[in-house]
């Protein structure tokens, strides 16, 4: 394989000279044909003719040697334009914890709340000095290393089922990545990685670390119960949205129920938050769908919370299998329970028990039978990946996915649910609010809907008379999840 990349990049760099070469034969070729007078041929003792064969010489010498190496310019052309993008993207500071409102209060509060809620337990009586609780300890212990990672994952032929994680091979990339994000971190406070590394990083990390801490509860995810005390107060929410026909409703409710998220938002899950958008496409996403641009095309939700939005995410499946004619419908879910409300496979069937209900309601029966029997045909396919759990920017994402999701030619929408997707499809930086959606998902071709409740500050797409507007009512608006966004670039 070594030996196949330095081959290629010497024949890319050979390339590249015949390239600068041509074109430095053409620069000479004009300057004999318009330049070089008669005279100054003659007193080289070169005539009328050999003057002429030498310059049609230079001529076809360079757009043949430009012919060959064509493809090396142009590598090497987008090579400079990556670079130059790259270049002008590191101008756009990412966000760490001390320069966003979210950030800040993730270090702050959100942190301790969910240390507590995962009921994490260990003994601190040996520890000296004696931390005042164990939130305490965590906190201000060392940065763990890449031996942290390789012991959550199994090993191979691991049959323990006290770890929580999955056995497939491709975990192994998680471990590489967050190894090399640990890389300049190592012997660091973690109250010094939170404040220096890219916050996206830091947040992945500390919830990575409780799942680390909790690899020995028999339970694969440490949040099972927590998402079972949310389910309490669905029944109304559920039986509303399984009478609902509207696609308009339908797509509301996926952004309403978006602003349940156990990590964060724990003041909605007792109530409907009905949310304020700041960002309305219904209306457009409804005009494209009218037009059958999804008849036989292929629909992927990447998914974001369990409960009443992943009912929502499967109810507003449904429709579009049923009303809008799409031939399959992906749905896309985290390999680990990272945050808290992360859907994983299993809540698919805790969720399918929370739409029948107590069996007495018929629409919310024949809601589950239908989700059963296109499942069971291979029209509603579930599938997860780790790469969904990495806090790695989705212009990243391996060619698999890159390929077959999101630019596939039998792709016809990708829908992107909730915050933590949004700050990965745009990059978690310091835009201007009034940048362009689709100026910065140029890596997607395919149509793109996006479904959230606001709860961090990255927003594009919004204009400044409105954001200002919204910052002197509501200083918080962009972190409450009381507001929230339909926003629809149509690929083209």
């Amino acid at each position: 394989m070594m030996k196949e990349d330095t081959k290629s990049t010497i024949k890319d760099l050979c390339g590249l000279i015949i390239s600068f070469a041509t074109a430095l034969m053409l620069i000479v070729s004009v300057v004999l044909r318009f330049f070089v007078k008669k005279e100054d041929w003659q007193g080289l003792g070169i005539d009328d003719t050999l003057a002429t064969v030498i310059q049609v010489a230079l001529v076809v010498a360079s757009v043949v040697a430009g012919w060959y190496a064509k493809d090396s310019w142009r590598k090497a052309k987008d090579k400079w334009s990556a670079w130059y993008k790259s270049y002008k993207m590191r101008r756009i500071p990412e966000i760490n914890w001390g320069n966003d409102g979210f950030a800040y209060m993730t270090v702050e509060s959100r942190f301790k709340d969910n240390f507590n809620k995962s009921g994490l337990k260990f003994n601190i009586d040996d520890i000296k000095p004696r931390p005042k609780d164990q939130y305490s300890y965590f906190a201000d212990k060392k940065v763990l290393d890449e031996n942290m990672l390789k012991t959550i994952f199994p090993q191979e032929n691991e049959t323990s089922v006290r770890k929580i994680s999955p056995r497939e091979d491709y975990c192994a990339n998680y471990k590489e990545y967050m190894s090399k994000m640990l890389a300049p971190y190592k012997e660091k406070k973690q109250s010094y990685l939170f404040s220096k590394a890219p916050f996206i990083f830091a947040e992945h990390y500390y919830f990575y670390s409780i799942l680390y801490y909790m690899r020995d509860n028999t339970n694969r995810d440490p949040w099972k119960e927590t998402k079972k005390n949310q389910y309490r107060s669905l029944e109304k929410r559920i039986e509303n949205l399984a009478n609902e026909k509207d696609l308009g409703e339908i797509l509301k409710s996926c952004v309403n129920s978006n602003s349940t998220d156990l990590s964060q938002n724990q003041q909605n899950i007792d109530s409907y938050t009905e949310n304020t958008l700041v960002i309305d496409h219904i209306e457009k996403f409804k005009a494209f769908v009218k037009g059958n641009n999804l008849l036989r095309k292929n629909v992927h939700i990447i998914v974001d919370n369990c409960g009443i939005e992943l009912i929502s995410d499967m109810i507003l499946g449904l429709y579009m299998l049923e009303q809008l004619g799409i031939n399959e419908l992906y749905l896309h879910f985290n390999i680990l329970p990272i945050f808290v409300s992360d859907v994983i496979k299993s809540d698919v069937e805790d969720a399918m028990e929370l739409i029948a209900g107590d069996g007495k309601d018929e629409n919310r029966n024949e809601i589950v039978r239908k989700y059963r029997k296109y499942r069971e045909e291979g029209r509603i396919i579930e599938t997860a990946d780790v790469f969904w759990n990495m806090p790695i920017p989705f212009k990243n994402a391996p060619e698999a996915i890159m390929h077959d999701v999101f630019n596939a030619a039998s792709t016809g929408l990708v829908i992107f649910k909730g915050d933590l997707n949004y700050r990965r499809l745009v990059e978690d930086r310091q835009w201007k609010i009034n940048e362009l959606l689709e100026d910065r998902i140029k890596y997607i071709k395919n149509p793109v809907l996006v479904l959230r409740s606001l709860k961090s500050n990255v927003l594009l797409g919004v204009d400044c008379e409105t954001s200002s507007q919204k910052d002197e009512a509501y200083p918080s608006w962009k972190t409450t999840g009381d507001f929230g966004i339909i926003q629809f670039v149509d690929g083209k």
